[in-house]
């Protein structure tokens, strides 16, 4: 997520980084997961078929 709302740093726990509103999607900084970085494919991936 561009604006996370959740660290996800730690194996251990994670915690918000601000209040979270009931129903508001959880987000964290995906990249986190991944060394080499991660780019969201969107609807890019999708074919004509499935939308």
């Amino acid at each position: 997520a561009d604006e996370p709302n959740c660290d996800v740093s730690s194996p251990e726990e994670s915690f918000a980084l601000h209040d979270i509103a009931p129903g508001e999607e959880l987000t964290c900084n995906y990249n986190h997961f991944f060394e080499t970085g991660f780019d969201f494919l969107g609807d890019r991936h999708l074919s004509e078929d499935s939308v």
